[in-house]
């Protein structure tokens, strides 16, 4: 998911992400952030502003343009590598699906 950004003149960026994007793990609300290549995560706390039916309003240190995971959140640990969404699988070996 890349982050799209809402920002009206005096105020800090507000930032749109999905729901399922957002995870709390008792230390407070955040996303996981992809870093390029390699793709792996790091977490990034926001504060959530507001909530709607599919996204949420937030801010924080991510960046517009950042991607962050949109799904499984609550399976990923810090520095754990990912496959983006239709890219190739890389960690398969042998010829077996």
């Amino acid at each position: 998911v890349t982050l799209h950004i809402k920002k009206k003149s005096g105020e800090s960026q507000v930032m749109q992400v999905p729901l399922a994007a957002l995870y709390d793990a008792g230390k407070g609300p955040g996303v996981w952030r992809i870093s390029a290549q390699p793709a792996r995560v790091a977490w990034q706390p926001v504060k959530v502003l507001g909530v709607g039916e599919e996204v949420a309003q937030v801010t924080g240190e991510v960046k517009p343009g950042e991607k962050i995971v949109a799904l499984g959140a609550h399976l990923l640990h810090e520095g754990e590598a990912v496959r983006l969404a239709g890219q190739p699988d890389t960690a398969r070996t042998g010829d077996k699906p």
